[in-house]
């Protein structure tokens, strides 16, 4: 692990994340970034998080390893370009939060570089290299698509990520509810208060800890929230359809003051959470 070099596409919260975990896990590591805003890639430098600023993708090829850390609707573009630009025994690989129609993409492409895609279940609600933290991998859940030649997994374990091997199309289901149907509702309790309330300034004073952490969420970036809403479509609008379901049973039970069936309801799915989230 002592000469391995990474590369990274994307200095924002993730790529970010992965140089500094990367500088905290592993002596003697070179870091390769490249940024769309230059300005970023020359902090992320000065800071020491990077140890060369890429201009071009050709400079990838000493890497072992590039992650793709940009928006998810250039991830394939941003991959089949590091591929033909690239000329080292180089693995590509992202960090997207949608996997199924990137799968497709990859499988129906020649590739001269091994692709394994990833997605590392931790995130903030801010986003940029200002909110990079060396410790977010840590103990999260990384999953991992195809890794049939075992070269990132071990890298990652190393980081201290818990590494879980996945189908694409499974890891969409269940990230899906795990993260972009939360987002979703976070945002609809959010919007709730802001067409409810008439005054935020005296909401922004009686607002406390439930509202902070069932809303906190809902200030993720709205780019990030329109591209998982919409490439995840199907899981969203099930989501969505389960949602409607639940608020018309739960609408009738409060109509007809119906106490108990409220608290079989409420209970059962503080149940599940109970089970989720131990």
């Amino acid at each position: 692990m002592s000469q391995l070099t990474i590369g990274i596409v994307g200095l924002g919260l993730i790529g970010g994340s992965i140089a500094l975990r990367a500088k905290a896990a592993s002596p003697g590591v070179r870091i390769i970034g490249a940024n769309h805003r230059i300005e970023t890639a020359i902090t992320a430098h000065t800071r020491g998080m990077i140890d060369h600023i890429a201009r071009d993708f050709s400079e990838f090829s000493a890497a072992d390893i590039v992650f793709v850390c940009t928006p998810i609707p250039i991830i394939f573009s941003t991959l089949v370009e590091l591929d033909l630009a690239v000329t080292g025994d180089t693995l590509l690989t992202d960090v997207g939060s949608l996997k199924g129609t990137l799968y497709r993409q990859v499988q129906g492409r020649s590739w001269r570089h091994p692709v394994v895609l990833g997605h590392p279940m931790a995130g903030k609600e801010t986003i940029g290299l200002d909110s990079a933290d060396a410790n977010l991998l840590v103990g999260k859940p990384y999953i991992v698509i195809d890794d049939i030649e075992n070269r990132l997994s071990p890298v990652l374990q190393n980081w201290g990520c818990r590494v879980m091997p996945m189908a694409a199309d499974v890891h969409d289901r269940y990230v899906g509810f795990a993260s972009h149907l939360p987002y979703l509702a976070s945002i609809i309790g959010s919007g709730m208060a802001s067409a409810g309330v008439p005054s935020v300034e005296l909401f922004s004073h009686i607002a406390s800890s439930g509202f902070r952490d069932t809303s906190r969420v809902s200030a993720s970036d709205p780019h990030w929230g329109a591209d998982v809403l919409l490439g995840n479509s199907p899981i969203a609008r099930e989501g969505i359809d389960i949602a409607q379901r639940l608020l018309g049973q739960i609408d009738a039970l409060i109509r007809d003051h119906d106490r108990d069936g409220l608290v079989a309801l409420l209970g059962g799915i503080k149940g599940f959470r109970d089970q989720a989230i131990p």
